[in-house]
């Protein structure tokens, strides 16, 4: 094999390792959830509020929780270009404890040893079978 052709096959096995677990991490998922909670958590040292979405999965009855904050301007956060957390947080406000099961659409892993949460980009009351 050239020096070319081990170049190539090099490139591509660092796309696999790298970009595969970001496309799983950037990859949005829809979940059907109650609301419990939504809540403003300041963190401190940014300019940013973080919003917390505090949930109970429709399927398992697990608790889930969701963080929602805008997108940073860095890559790869900017993906979903998401500048409205406040309006989604008065929007889970409006469904908190009521017998309303959500579709919550999100991108992220939720680690819990590490206090890692979904980001939440959108949600809306579920009409009919599925989200």
């Amino acid at each position: 094999m050239t020096w070319k052709g081990k170049f190539i096959g090099l490139v591509l096995a660092l796309t696999v390792v790298v970009g595969g677990p970001y496309m799983m991490w950037a990859w949005p998922t829809v979940d059907e959830a109650k609301i419990v909670d939504a809540s403003n958590k300041i963190i401190t040292g940014t300019t940013n509020d973080q919003f917390r979405i505090e949930t109970v999965r429709a399927d398992t009855g697990k608790v889930y929780v969701y963080r929602n904050d805008d997108a940073p301007y860095v890559f790869p956060f900017f993906f979903y270009l998401k500048w409205d957390s406040q309006d989604l947080n008065t929007r889970a406000k409006s469904y908190a404890g009521k017998d309303v099961i959500v579709c919550v659409r999100s991108y992220g892993w939720r680690v819990p040893f590490m206090s890692w949460f979904p980001n939440a980009t959108s949600l809306w009351a579920k009409e009919g079978d599925s989200c």
